[in-house]
C-alpha cells in the first residue's frame, strides 16, 4: 500500500508537469524560468512555502527536533516568519517592479543593475548561488536515496537516478508553472498528512503526558525553550537570524516574486506561504518529540530517517504512504527549484556574460536547460560524499547564502548608499566568514552566521567609504520616488 501510494504520487507530479506543458508551452527563457505575471496569490503562496518546506524540513527539522528538543522550534522558526514580513516590506515589491520593467529573471540580474556591475557583481553572485545549491541538491539526493532505499530496497545509486530523472522531467517540460502547480498540491498534502501523522505518532508514544514525562526523564533540556545541551541558545539565535535573512534573499524563493500577477497578489501570496509554514511547523515539532520517545537511542544522523521509519512502522498504511509521498514531494519540490535557479544562473549570469554572446530566445532556453543538466550532474556526483546530517548541511548552505546576499539585497533595496565595491566585499566577506567558522569547528558554540554577517556588514561599510557611488541612472530603477524626473537615458534603460 505504501509503495503504491508513493509511486502514484510521483506519477501525478509528472502528469501535472505534462499538462502544464501542453496547455502553456514555454516559448522563451523568461516564460520558462519565471512565468512572469501569471501566478495568483494561492499558487504563489503554495510554491513559496513548498520551496522552504523541503526535505530539510520534512526529514531534517524533524530529526533536529528529536535530537535537540523544542528550543529548535520556538527560537528558529519564528525567525523565519520574521523574514516573510521583512521581505514583503522591503524586497518583494521592488523586485516585482524591477522585473516587470526590465525583464529580470535572476537575483544576479537585480544585483547587477542595482550596483551597476554587469560582470563582477553578476558573476560573483551567480557563482555563490551555483556552488551553494550544488551542495544543497546533493543532500536532497541523499535523502531520496534513504527514503527510496527503505521503501523499495533499491541501492542508493538507483535511488539517485530515479530522483534526478523524475524531477528533471517535470522541471524541464513545465518550467516554473509546472513546478508551482506541483508545489501547491504538495504543500496541501504536507499540511494534512503530517498533521494527521503527528497526532498518530503521539498516540503511538503513549499520549501527550507520556511523551512529556519520557522526554523529561531522558534529558530535561529537551523541553527547554531556550535550547538544549546539544544545541545551545546562541547557536539557535545565529541559525534563526540566518533564516530571517534567508527568505529576504533566498534565490529559489525570491525568483518567484517575478511571477506574481500584481503587487497585491505578491504580498497576499507571501502571507499565504506564512500560514502554510506555521501549520507544518506545528506538525514537525510534534513528530520530532514523539520520535525521540519512540527511538531514544538513535544518533543525530539516524534521526534523518525517523519520518520514513515512523511511516512504515507506526502509522496506518494509507497515512504512512501519504507521509512518504510528502517526503518525496518535498525532495522533488526543492530539487526542481534548485535546478531552475542554478541552471538559469549558469546560462544567464555566467555563460552569456563570460562569452559575450548574444543568444536568441530559443538558444537562451536551450542554455538554461543545459545549465539544469549541469547542476543535476554536479549534485549527483557530490551526493556520494558523506557531508554529515541533512539538516546540518542545509543549514550551512542557508547561512552561506544569507550572509552573502542579505546585506547586499536588503541594504541595496532600502538605501541608495551601497555601491559596487561594498556589494562585492559584502558578498565575499559573508561567504568566507561562514565557511571559515564551519571549518574551524564553530568555536564557543556560536553559529557561523555571526562571523559571516559581521564580515558582510564590514565589507559593505568599507566599500561604501572607499568606492564610487552608483550612478543616478541605475539608482532610479529602484528608487523612482527620489528621481521623479529621470533623463531619457534613465527611462529607456533596459536589462543589459
Amino acid at each position: 500500500m505504501i509503495r503504491t501510494i508513493s509511486v502514484s504520487y510521483i506519477a501525478l507530479q509528472l502528469a501535472i508537469g505534462l499538462l502544464v506543458y501542453w496547455r502553456q508551452r514555454s516559448r522563451t527563457s523568461d516564460d520558462y524560468v519565471v512565468a512572469r505575471g501569471s501566478m495568483g496569490m494561492l499558487v504563489l503562496g503554495g510554491t513559496l512555502a513548498a520551496t522552504q518546506l523541503s526535505s530539510g524540513v520534512a526529514l531534517g527539522d524533524v530529526a533536529w527536533t528529536s535530537a535537540y528538543g523544542i528550543g529548535y522550534y520556538f527560537i528558529v522558526w519564528p525567525f523565519l516568519w520574521l523574514g516573510y514580513w521583512l521581505s514583503a516590506k522591503w524586497v518583494a515589491r521592488k523586485m516585482l517592479a524591477f522585473g516587470n520593467s526590465s525583464g529580470a529573471t535572476t537575483i544576479p540580474d537585480v544585483l547587477a543593475a542595482r550596483y551597476d556591475s554587469q560582470r563582477l557583481v553578476r558573476f560573483s553572485s551567480a557563482l555563490i548561488i551555483v556552488l551553494a545549491f550544488t551542495f544543497s541538491f546533493s543532500v536532497q539526493i541523499r535523502a531520496a536515496a534513504h527514503v527510496l532505499g527503505t521503501l523499495f530496497g533499491i541501492s542508493s545509486g538507483w535511488a539517485i537516478i530515479v530522483t534526478i530523472v523524475v524531477s528533471l522531467i517535470y522541471t524541464s517540460i513545465g518550467g516554473l508553472r509546472g513546478i508551482a502547480y506541483n508545489d501547491l498540491l504538495h504543500i496541501g498534502l504536507f499540511v494534512v498528512t503530517f498533521g494527521i501523522g503527528a497526532v498518530l505518532a503521539v498516540q503511538s508514544a503513549g499520549g501527550v503526558e507520556q511523551v512529556t514525562s519520557n522526554l523529561q526523564a531522558q534529558d530535561a533540556s529537551l523541553l527547554n525553550l531556550s535550547g538544549s545541551h546539544g544545541l545551545g541558545f546562541w547557536a539557535l539565535i545565529g541559525l534563526g537570524l540566518s533564516l530571517t535573512l534567508q527568505f529576504i534573499c533566498y534565490p529559489i524563493d525570491t525568483m518567484k516574486f517575478y511571477s506574481a500577477k500584481s503587487r497585491r497578489h505578491l504580498l497576499h501570496g507571501i502571507g499565504i506561504g506564512f500560514i502554510f509554514q506555521a501549520l507544518v511547523a506545528l506538525a514537525v515539532i510534534t513528530l520530532g518529540l514523539a520520535g525521540r520517545v519512540l527511538y531514544p537511542d538513535w544518533t543525530v544522523t539516524q534521526y534523518d530517517e525517523i519520518v520514513p521509519t515512523l511511516a512504515m512502522d507506526k502509522l496506518p498504511p494509507v497515512i504512512g504512504g501519504l507521509v512518504i509521498a510528502v517526503v518525496l514531494g518535498a525532495i522533488m519540490a526543492v530539487s526542481s527549484s534548485i535546478y531552475l535557479t542554478a541552471g538559469s544562473a549558469i546560462a544567464n549570469d555566467l555563460y552569456i556574460p563570460l562569452t559575450g554572446r548574444v543568444l536568441t530566445e530559443g538558444n537562451k532556453l536551450l542554455a538554461t536547460r543545459l545549465g539544469v543538466l549541469v547542476v543535476a550532474a554536479a549534485g549527483a556526483g557530490l551526493s556520494v560524499v558523506d557531508l554529515g546530517s541533512m539538516a546540518t548541511v542545509i543549514n550551512n548552505v542557508v547561512q552561506v547564502l544569507a550572509a552573502s546576499f542579505a546585506v547586499t539585497m536588503l541594504f541595496g533595496l532600502a538605501s541608495r548608499k551601497p555601491n559596487r565595491s561594498g556589494a562585492i566585499l559584502s558578498m565575499i566577506g559573508g561567504a568566507v566568514g561562514v565557511t571559515i567558522w564551519i571549518l574551524i569547528g564553530r568555536p564557543w558554540g556560536l553559529a557561523p552566521s555571526f562571523l559571516g554577517f559581521a564580515l558582510s556588514i564590514v565589507g559593505m561599510a568599507v566599500g561604501v567609504c572607499l568606492g564610487r557611488p552608483v550612478s543616478e541612472r541605475h539608482l532610479s530603477l529602484f528608487f523612482p520616488e527620489v528621481f521623479k524626473n529621470p533623463s531619457p537615458e534613465q527611462t529607456g534603460h533596459q536589462r543589459q
